[in-house]
């Protein structure tokens, strides 16, 4: 048998959405496919820390007004959800809260009213609350025994200031202090339709696609602006928290980027692939699997709606610290002062234009794409850039980029283990 030839992927297009803007000023994205009678929907609130007038009230909110309603509780509601075969789930980022459900098409009309019920008038009750509360405090305090967390932690509080919303953290204490009324005061000022984009995707009927928007307008016209926060980034570089009982110790180091618009995103996505965004990368390939220093290391360059910033992580074994940093270092070094070979770069290429792919192969997948353009604020053109820049970037060019984005004496660095 002969194998199949070879062609490399020339370009990849991004399908353009169905975008309606409603009456109170949400936005509708659909991306119609009818191969399987099943509909995602996502629908986000720009009601996240940025809006937020206590801490914790924004991932609060969103927990609870899944909690039922004057009418119907959340158990109950649950149950009928559960009936019809759908699948109901929080979503809670830094940016935004909100919701994604999956249903089969026919069924929409039974359970989305009964969704937009629970979004709409969330009764907020005092038991569910306090449940809130509790657990969550509980999950603050297993994870200050946790070396990866508080490295997370302690890097974002220093990269963005200890007051800015991507840089602040739940205390025990923020989340004994939250009200009721706390939270329906967040609810009514920013769950509102021009804070609302939703993205519907799957076998979206004409029926179906007004039955959305109808749910949607149901919403309340009005929207809100983010508070104003300044970055107030921490002056030390070097960050050590001690765990006693830990059995290993958490790396992290991290410098302030941008948002996915930022000019050298495209090109910083290609330089990150090779550093330590997939599985081949170079930080895998010398501290893993040549050194045996990890069992994973990785960097990226995570954005967000407002900022982002770049993030290399590690776990090492007590001792092996200092290995571990100074190898990390050469491998920014080699990219700053060397060429990447062309045979490296061809690969990572291939790699990258086979996720890119992915990222389109089916509604669902489309959809999420386009969800993270939107929320972040990029224009959907940003996707057809990425694509370009990564057939197309030089050696040359990466290690420019490196020159200007990877000089160790720019990162914090965060160390969190055993005593030494």
């Amino acid at each position: 048998m002969q194998a199949p030839p070879i062609h490399p992927i020339d370009h990849v297009d991004l399908p353009t959405p169905d975008r309606h803007e409603l009456s109170n000023g949400a936005q509708l994205y659909v991306i119609h496919a009818d191969v399987q009678p099943v509909i995602k929907l996502e629908v986000l609130f720009e009601a996240g820390r940025w809006q937020e007038h206590r801490v914790s009230v924004a991932q609060a909110t969103n927990v609870l007004w899944r909690e039922g309603t004057e009418q119907i509780t959340g158990a109950a509601a649950a149950e009928r959800i559960d009936f019809y075969g759908a699948t109901l789930q929080g979503h809670n980022s830094l940016d935004h809260t909100g919701f994604t459900l999956y249903v089969l098409e026919k069924f929409l009309p039974q359970v989305l009213p009964l969704v937009f019920d629970l979004v709409l008038a969330p009764s907020f009750p005092k038991k569910e609350m306090d449940t809130f509360i509790e657990r969550a405090i509980a999950q603050l305090r297993i994870n200050a025994d946790k070396p990866d967390v508080q490295g997370y932690r302690l890097l974002t509080e220093a990269i963005f200031g200890r007051s800015h919303p991507y840089g602040y953290n739940s205390t025990e204490a923020g989340l004994r202090n939250l009200t009721r009324v706390d939270l329906q005061r967040h609810h009514a000022l920013h769950f509102l339709g021009e804070n609302t984009m939703a993205f519907a995707a799957g076998n979206i009927s004409a029926d179906s696609r007004t039955l959305i928007i109808e749910q949607l307008e149901r919403l309340p016209k009005g929207g809100t602006r983010p508070q104003d926060r300044n970055l107030a980034p921490l002056k030390e570089k070097k960050i050590q928290h001690t765990l006693p009982h830990s059995l290993q110790s958490a790396i992290r180091l991290g410098r302030n980027f941008g948002r996915r618009e930022h000019p050298d995103f495209a090109g910083m996505f290609v330089l990150n692939t090779i550093l330590g965004g997939y599985f081949g990368s170079r930080l895998m390939t010398e501290l893993r699997e040549e050194r045996g220093l990890t069992y994973n290391i990785y960097s990226s360059v995570d954005t967000m709606r407002y900022g982002g910033y770049i993030y290399l992580s590690a776990e090492v074994a007590k001792g092996q610290e200092e290995e571990a940093i100074k190898a990390i270092y050469d491998e920014l070094e080699r990219l700053q002062n060397e060429l990447i070979e062309e045979d490296e770069l061809e690969m990572v290429r291939a790699y990258l234009m086979g996720s890119f792919l992915a990222m389109v192969d089916g509604p669902f997948n489309t959809a999420e794409t386009i969800r993270t353009l939107v929320s972040e604020n990029t224009a959907l053109p940003h996707f057809e850039r990425l694509v370009e820049t990564t057939r197309t970037i030089t050696a040359v060019e990466l290690r420019s980029l490196a020159q200007k984005w990877l000089s160790p004496e720019d990162f914090t660095m965060v160390v969190v283990g055993p005593e030494a």
